[in-house]
């Protein structure tokens, strides 16, 4: 699966969309939603490297907005 930027995204990207669904504070920045997903052990390592290198460097309103940044909708 490709985002929007052209990067293919992990084939297991359901923690991650649950966790921005459900574990995240909103407002919060790309900083915010990174080291959230630092501390979850289910989110693996590789998923936490897409994340942190395809996700645009702003603050996000919720999820939708999150998941759209990506291409997760």
């Amino acid at each position: 699966m490709m985002n929007g930027q052209g990067m293919a995204m992990p084939a297991h990207m359901k923690e991650v969309k649950s966790h921005l669904e459900n574990d995240i504070t909103y407002p919060a920045s790309k900083a915010d939603i990174i080291a959230a997903c630092d501390g979850m052990s289910d989110v693996s390592k590789n998923e936490k490297k897409w994340l942190e290198d395809n996700l645009p460097d702003k603050t996000y309103a919720n999820a939708e907005e999150a998941k759209k940044a990506i291409n997760m909708l």
